[in-house]
C-alpha cells in the first residue's frame, strides 16, 4: 500500500510526489489497528544523500507493505552538521525533532552519517543518539538501526567497540543467512547485500554480549543482527535500502574528493557491482585521473554509461526482510490492542 509521509509540517511542495500518494492525516486513523503502522525514519545522512534516503525507504517500505498502511515520520537530529540548503530543507519540511519525546511508534528507523570524529563518542550527535538509543527501548515495538547508527547504539549499550578497517568495505557482498530468527523468513541461505563503510564490529564481541548474528561472511563481517531488550533492536552494517546507483555515486564522490585534493588515496572500485565493460570505463578513467590528475574533473566521470547498466540485485531480499519487521510490527501492536477489543 503507499507510504503516507507525515513530514509534520504543511507541504508547499513535494518531492516524492511520484512515489507517495498523500494524504491528510485526518483521513486516517492510525492510533487503530493493527494494519495501520505508525514509523519514525531518522535520517542521518550527509545532505547529498538527504533526500535520496528518503527516496530509498519510501520505496522499501511501500513494496514491503501490500496490505499494510504505513505512516512514516521523517526527522533529524538537530546535531548532524549540515550546509545551508539542507538544513533549510530539513527546518521547512522534516518534523520537529524534540516532538518524539513523547510520542509512541511501531517502529523506528535510524540512519548511519560519514563518520567525522577519531571516537564515536566525540561525535557531536552522541548524547542525542544515545537517548534515542534509550528512548525506543520503551517507544516502540521494534527498531531498525543502519551502519554508524548500528555502532553506536551497541557501543553505548554494550561497550562493543568499532575497528577500524584495513581498506573501505565497499561493495556488494554475499551473506550466509545462519539463523532462524524471523526477520530472515523466506529469506534464502545466501544473500547479497550492499556495504559502505570503514570500520566493523567484529563476530566475537557482538556474540559475547548477546548479540545474536543473522547474516555473516567470512570476507565482509557481521551483516544483520539482533538484540531483545524492552523491546526487539535490529541492527544492519549494510544498506539493503541502497538503489542500484548509490555505491556507484558515493564511489564517485570519492573520486571527486581524490581530484580536489581533500584525500591522498584514489579509491578502490566497490566489489561486487560492476559489469566487465562497466569495470573497464572506471579504471580508464582512474588511469587518466592518476597520470595527469589537475587536467581531469569529476564531470568527465562515466556516470550515466554505467549507471544504466546496473540493477539492485538486493532488492528481492531487501523486501522481504522489511515485509517481515513490517508483519512483526503487526503482529505485536496485534496482541497488544486485542484484549481490549474483547468485551
Amino acid at each position: 500500500m503507499p507510504v503516507l509521509l507525515d513530514r509534520g509540517v504543511e507541504q508547499t511542495s513535494v518531492d516524492l510526489r511520484d512515489l507517495i500518494r498523500r494524504q491528510a492525516p485526518s483521513e486516517v486513523d492510525y492510533g487503530r489497528g493493527a494494519d495501520q503502522l505508525d514509523i519514525a525514519l531518522i535520517n542521518s545522512m550527509p545532505d547529498l544523500a538527504l533526500r535520496e534516503t528518503e527516496r530509498q525507504f519510501c520505496r522499501l517500505l511501500e513494496a514491503a507493505s501490500p496490505d499494510l498502511s504505513v505512516r512514516l515520520t521523517v526527522l533529524s537530529m538537530p546535531e548532524v552538521r549540515r550546509g545551508e540548503w539542507a538544513q533549510q530543507y530539513v527546518t521547512d519540511t522534516y518534523a520537529d525533532f524534540s516532538s518524539i519525546w513523547d510520542r509512541r511508534f511501531d517502529g523506528v528507523i535510524v540512519t548511519g552519517t560519514e563518520p567525522r570524529a577519531r571516537k564515536l563518542d566525540e561525535e557531536p550527535y552522541w548524547a542525542t543518539l544515545t537517548s534515542v538509543v534509550d528512548w525506543v527501548n520503551t517507544n516502540s515495538i521494534s527498531s531498525i538501526w543502519s551502519c554508524l547508527a548500528a555502532h553506536v547504539a551497541v557501543k553505548y549499550l554494550d561497550g562493543v567497540e568499532r575497528h577500524l578497517l584495513d581498506k573501505k568495505c565497499s561493495g556488494v557482498y554475499q551473506f550466509l543467512n545462519r539463523s532462524r530468527h524471523p526477520m530472515l523468513q523466506g529469506v534464502p541461505a545466501n544473500v547479497r547485500i550492499p556495504h559502505s563503510r570503514y570500520n566493523g564490529l567484529r563476530l566475537e564481541d557482538l556474540q559475547s554480549r548477546g548479540y545474536g548474528v543473522l547474516t555473516y561472511s567470512e570476507h565482509a563481517g557481521v551483516d544483520t543482527f539482533v538484540k531483545e531488550r524492552g523491546s526487539l533492536m535490529v541492527f544492519f552494517q549494510g544498506h539493503p535500502e541502497y538503489g542500484a546507483g548509490t555505491l556507484l555515486r558515493e564511489y564517485r564522490r570519492d573520486v571527486g574528493r581524490y581530484l580536489r585534493g581533500e584525500q591522498s588515496h584514489y579509491p578502490e572500485v566497490p566489489e561486487g557491482l560492476l559489469d566487465a565493460e562497466s569495470t573497464e570505463q572506471v579504471m580508464r578513467f582512474r588511469d587518466r585521473a592518476m597520470s595527469a590528475r589537475s587536467d581531469v574533473n569529476i564531470e568527465m566521470f562515466p556516470l550515466e554509461a554505467i549507471e544504466r547498466r546496473l540493477t539492485a540485485c538486493w532488492s528481492e531480499t531487501a523486501v522481504q526482510i522489511y515485509r517481515n519487521w513490517l508483519v512483526f510490527l503487526a503482529s505485536k501492536k496485534q496482541d497488544a490492542i486485542a484484549p481490549a477489543s474483547v468485551s
